[in-house]
């Protein structure tokens, strides 16, 4: 497991990666991790954790998959109008297909 910790990315902007090996849950606990974290530290400010990106983490390629897991992030304060108007999209639960003859 290695962590970057939290580090400053731009005003009151912050970003994260967690890598953690297959055997200890890979990508998926990285992302759970990081997004925690982030959360966490957001929290202890008394501030609301909105993220700007997130993803896998680069790295070399793996047979079991991506083991990393970046998220870029702002503590915006609870009365801010951003976060008023923050709204991530769900993903998509239905498949739309066109057939063209």
């Amino acid at each position: 497991a290695s962590s970057t910790g939290i580090l400053p990315a731009g005003p009151d902007t912050y970003t994260l990666t967690e890598r953690l090996a297959p055997i200890r849950g890979g990508g998926d606990a990285a992302e759970a991790d990081a997004l925690s974290k982030a959360n966490q530290f957001c929290a202890d400010k008394g501030r609301q954790f909105a993220p700007a990106m997130m993803g896998n983490a680069a790295g070399p390629p793996n047979p079991y998959g991506p083991t990393g897991y970046t998220v870029t992030f702002k503590c915006l304060l609870p009365n801010d109008p951003a976060l008023a108007n923050y709204n991530l999209q769900p993903a998509p639960n239905v498949i739309v297909e066109q057939r063209n003859r």
